[in-house]
């Protein structure tokens, strides 16, 4: 396995980060799971009963971070990052 580093993107500096307790992680992961378990038949089998743009609900339309804000996730963020790889590279810029 790669050690991985976490570094700031706009200065390049490394970033001192400790990942969160593996309780808490799993605590957050549940909540986060209960917060889309309506929204569950929007998305499968398919997106074929995804809502119009207007139809779409507040949450959904959240950028990641107000979400996970608004329902005190960050306990989940680095496992939701390393599941989906969105964490890789720097993502900031065009």
């Amino acid at each position: 396995m790669l050690p991985s580093q976490f570094i700031d993107f706009v200065t390049g500096a490394a970033v001192n980060f400790t990942s969160p307790a593996p309780l808490d992680m799993f605590g957050a992961l549940g909540a986060m799971y209960g917060i889309f378990k309506p929204y569950e038949r929007l998305f499968t089998p398919s997106y074929s009963q995804f809502p119009a743009p207007a139809s779409i609900p507040a949450d959904l339309l959240l950028p990641f971070g107000e979400f996970v804000t608004k329902y005190h996730l960050e306990a989940a963020v680095p496992k939701i990052f390393e599941i989906t790889g969105h964490g890789v590279g720097d993502r900031s810029t065009p």
